[in-house]
């Protein structure tokens, strides 16, 4: 069902971005770069497959390196503000594989054809990527506030370049290091996990 959902979300977002792009208020574009986590901190509750109650908590200053590609299919509501949908794929943290989906609004004071500042901030799901021997996991809550600068290349095209700031509210898997494989979920009472990350973009708009 996951699967399906996700497959449909993607499919709405290329086909939307097909049928509008003949629109002049309707925009769509491609976005990528690194993301580099910055802070993170993990709060574990569980029992072990020995009935071993387990509780361990870490936080702290870390440095890891993810990338990250998103399309985007959005509306100009006016010459200075737009709402756009996003989504593609994201890694956070270690081992971690997102598939997200985010509804973002973008400001630009001298407006979207000319050259210069934007602001934006987003917010949505992260659905996770995961194999057929892990234990589902409910999807992540992801938001971002950033700015950039944006260059006309021609008539209702744009080279971006963007730098925000990500958060990241997830569950992850844990690791079983005696048998293996990972603690099923029925064991788990805790496993949340917050990441904040410094993202860098480059990007085309249409």
């Amino acid at each position: 069902m996951k699967k399906r959902l996700i497959l449909l979300t993607l499919l709405l977002v290329l086909t939307g971005s097909g049928a509008l792009a003949r629109s002049p208020f309707v925009r769509f574009g491609v976005e990528w770069g690194p993301s580099a986590v910055l802070y993170s901190s993990t709060h574990l509750f569980y029992t072990d497959r020995d009935g071993i109650t387990v509780r361990e908590d870490d936080s702290g200053f870390n440095s890891h390196i993810n990338g990250f590609v998103l399309g985007h299919v959005g509306v100009n509501a006016t010459d200075f503000l737009s709402f756009s949908v996003h989504s593609g794929y994201a890694g956070v943290g270690k081992d971690n594989r997102l598939i997200p989906v985010l509804l973002r609004v973008t400001a630009a004071p001298d407006g979207f054809d000319a050259d210069g500042l934007f602001f934006f901030i987003d917010g949505g799901t992260g659905f996770h990527l995961t194999h057929n021997d892990q234990p589902d996991i409910d999807p992540a809550f992801m938001a971002d506030a950033g700015m950039g600068y944006h260059f006309s290349l021609a008539p209702s095209v744009r080279l971006e370049f963007a730098l925000n700031l990500k958060l990241t509210c997830d569950q992850i898997l844990i690791p079983d290091p005696d048998r293996g494989g990972y603690i099923p979920a029925e064991n788990i009472n805790k496993n949340s996990a917050k990441y904040l990350a410094l993202c860098l973009s480059v990007g085309f708009s249409f």
